[in-house]
């Protein structure tokens, strides 16, 4: 019933001053692209960076009706690519073959990243190094932003303290 309306609601969630999702030209195992799209519960972050495409990855299909993600990405080679996941439901088929939980909307057989961002958002150009999520089918409840606020700040209180994380939600940023 979603996919037969004129129009889909989307969230875009945002990050600026971050690497894009390095990797996403050659699309190698391991790169943060395929650590983020293609793998599952991995993890290659070192050190002090922050989230490390392990479960929480998974957080946002939650929040689509649709189950389907689409990533937006500019790295520090300046290279700017964007996919689209599915996060379909396993099931048998007639010949009690079970199907495989991810789609992909790509322009290659091998699932690849397809040149160019995506422009999903009339309002917003990137122009600057970061990565973009466009959540399909977002039908919030109605305080989903007071929920957004209380998340970040009892999760990241620490990180948004010390000056390191400046969130925006609509018209109200979280700050130090």
């Amino acid at each position: 019933s979603i996919l037969g309306r004129n129009e889909i609601s989307f969230l875009r969630i945002s990050d600026f001053n971050t690497k894009g999702l390095e990797g996403a030209r050659e699309g190698n195992l391991g790169s943060p692209w395929s650590s983020l799209i293609k793998e599952a519960g991995s993890s290659n972050k070192e050190g002090d960076s922050g989230g490390s495409f392990g479960i929480g990855k998974s957080a946002p299909f939650l929040n689509s009706n649709l189950r389907t993600l689409f990533y937006s990405s500019y790295d520090t080679s300046g290279y700017q690519s964007h996919i689209g996941v599915a996060n379909i439901m396993s099931f048998k088929k007639n010949d009690n073959q079970v199907t495989l939980g991810n789609g992909y909307f790509t322009h290659n057989d091998h699932s690849m990243a397809i040149p160019n961002l995506l422009h999903l958002d009339e309002s917003f150009q990137r122009n600057e190094t970061g990565t973009d999520i466009y959540v399909s089918a977002f039908e919030p409840k109605e305080d989903w932003e007071v929920e957004i606020k209380k998340s970040v700040l009892f999760n990241f209180f620490i990180t948004v303290f010390k000056g390191k994380l400046v969130v925006k939600i609509n018209d109200f940023e979280i700050n130090d």
